[in-house]
C-alpha cells in the first residue's frame, strides 16, 4: 500500500547539556533530558505508530512526543495528531503549492514577497538577506499577510479545495493565494 508518514517534527539535533548545580538520580536525569529534547509537531492518529516511535506511550502518555490517551484510549482534546486523510489533504496542498511556486519562478516571477505574521517575518532567519535587499518601503517589495485560520476551517477549505478564500490577503498578489493558509505557525489551537 502506500507509504503514511508518522508525523512531521521538530526537534533539537544536538545531545542537550544539562547544567545542575547538584547531582541528580538517573531517573531525574533521564526525565530532565526528555523535557529537553521533547519534540513538537504534528503525528499520525495511530497509537500503535507512536508506540513504535516511543515505548512509554503503550502506557497512554508520552513526555518526549507530548502526548496522552483519554481513559477510553482516545486522544485528548487539542493533541497534535492527524488522520490518515488530513495527512493526506496536507501532502496534496503541499504538492500544489510547490508545483505553482515552481511554475512562477519559471515564468520569470521572482517578486520578493517574503511572509508577515504579525511582527514575524521569513526575513528574521533567511540566509538570504544580504543578497535579497527586500525594502517594504519599496512599492515593489510587498510582504504576504499571513491571517491565522482555525483548524477546523483548514480542513473545509482543503478538503473542498478553497484554498484560494484563506483569510491570507497580500498586497501584491492576485487571487492565487492558496499557498498562504497559515495554521501550524498561527492562532494556538489548544485548549
Amino acid at each position: 500500500g502506500p507509504t503514511m508518514p508518522a508525523g512531521f517534527l521538530y526537534f533539537p539535533v544536538l545531545e542537550p547539556q544539562l547544567k545542575e548545580k547538584v547531582p541528580l538520580s538517573a531517573e531525574e536525569a533521564e526525565r530532565r533530558r526528555l523535557t529537553a529534547i521533547k519534540v513538537s509537531g504534528y503525528f499520525l492518529a495511530n497509537p500503535s505508530v507512536l508506540t513504535a516511535m516511543d515505548e512509554s506511550f503503550s502506557s497512554g502518555y508520552s513526555e518526549l512526543l507530548g502526548l496522552k490517551l483519554t481513559k477510553d484510549g482516545s486522544f485528548r482534546k487539542g493533541s497534535n495528531v492527524l488522520t490518515e486523510e488530513q495527512f493526506a489533504l496536507l501532502q496534496t496542498h503541499l504538492y500544489q503549492t510547490l508545483r505553482q511556486s515552481g511554475e512562477k519562478i519559471l515564468s520569470g516571477d521572482i517578486s520578493l514577497s517574503p511572509y508577515r505574521r504579525g511582527k514575524s517575518t521569513a526575513c528574521l532567519y533567511c540566509e538570504y538577506s544580504p543578497v535579497c535587499h527586500f525594502d517594504p518601503f519599496l512599492p515593489e517589495n510587498q510582504y504576504r499577510d499571513l491571517k491565522p485560520i482555525k483548524q477546523d476551517e483548514l480542513w473545509q477549505r482543503l478538503q473542498t479545495g478553497d484554498s484560494a478564500v484563506n483569510g491570507s490577503q497580500a498586497a501584491n498578489t492576485d487571487s492565487d493565494s492558496n499557498s498562504n493558509l497559515n495554521w501550524l505557525g498561527g492562532e494556538e489551537h489548544h485548549e
